[in-house]
């Protein structure tokens, strides 16, 4: 397994674990009250990471909506 198949596998967890945290986050507090920032901050990475995952707030729903 080289570098490159490595990165891709690591990516998609953290891709998986903030759309875990935010579903919870969202159930809790609801969609208008939470920011990419406090999603951020939960999986403790700066929220510019999380842009590169995900475009925007919407996209992130986007996700959560299309795995069910």
């Amino acid at each position: 397994m080289g570098i490159t198949e490595r990165r891709k596998r690591e990516t998609e967890a953290l891709r998986q674990r903030v759309l875990d945290e935010a579903e919870d986050i969202f159930a809790r507090e609801g969609v208008e009250n939470v920011t990419m920032r406090r999603i951020a901050a939960r999986v403790e990475y700066a929220p510019t990471l999380l842009y590169r995952l995900f475009a925007n707030k919407n996209d992130l729903m986007d996700n959560l909506i299309a795995r069910g």
